[in-house]
């Protein structure tokens, strides 16, 4: 599948783009860059293509290579990508699952939180949240965590935060700025609900190789490259 660096070595300048890396960034750039008739050879240190954005048969079960928890929004750029690539993905039945104690709920759409959230104090709070959302953000100078303690004091969506932030993002509500969180906030809102690419990352991976390889492009593994000159 893929050629041995040291064959390709004296063809480089036959091609029209060299890409160092093929992670997702890279994949996606060589894809775009083949389907308008550029020739692309991409090089990638490791011995496998998809970096971070792949996954791993293991006795079964496929284990992620670390993008467990990108799920593109129905109109955000990176589908709109994938459309453009023709990369197949379907829109999720459920955009949240919601579990509190012995409480559980489930909606489809953004503001469907709304309707989920335990006590109404809570929907209140949240509804506050969705609408300044929508308006151009200022520098708050604090951490999402700070504003929802100092502004809103509601203990139940301060816990779906919470939860929300560790699992999307990796990080605690104080290790986010209040702004970038409500710029978060708007995009959620304004570029639709989830979706999930068939086959998963490692779909998108498959279908990404298969477009550069169909448009006479090359994958070389195994080949760091250790200067830009």
């Amino acid at each position: 599948m893929y050629e041995m660096f040291n064959s390709m070595s004296n063809k480089l300048d036959s091609y029209d783009v060299i890409v160092a890396g093929a992670g997702i960034g890279g994949l996606l750039s060589a894809a775009l860059l083949s389907m308008k008739g550029f020739s692309v050879i991409i090089f990638e240190k490791l011995s496998f293509i998809g970096g971070r954005f792949t996954s791993f048969n293991f006795r079964g079960y496929e284990i992620p290579s670390g993008a467990i928890h990108m799920i593109p929004n129905s109109r955000g750029i990176f589908t709109k990508i994938l459309r453009e690539l023709g990369i197949n993905y379907k829109k999720t039945d459920v955009l949240l699952e919601y579990i509190w104690d012995d409480y559980q709920r489930s909606c489809q759409y953004n503001f469907g939180v709304f309707k989920i959230l335990k006590t109404t104090s809570a929907r209140w709070a949240f509804a506050k949240i969705y609408l300044k959302s929508l308006c151009p953000q200022k520098e708050f100078g604090i951490s999402f965590g700070e504003y929802l303690k100092k502004e809103v004091k509601n203990d139940e969506l301060y816990r779906f935060f919470e939860v929300f932030v560790n699992f999307s993002l990796s990080l605690s509500l104080e290790e986010i700025s209040a702004k970038t969180m409500f710029e978060i906030n708007r995009n959620a809102i304004l570029q639709g609900g989830p979706i999930v690419p068939i086959g998963g990352c490692k779909g998108v991976i498959r279908g990404l190789e298969k477009i550069i390889l169909s448009h006479n492009g090359k994958i070389i593994t195994n080949a760091d490259v250790q200067e830009i000159l």
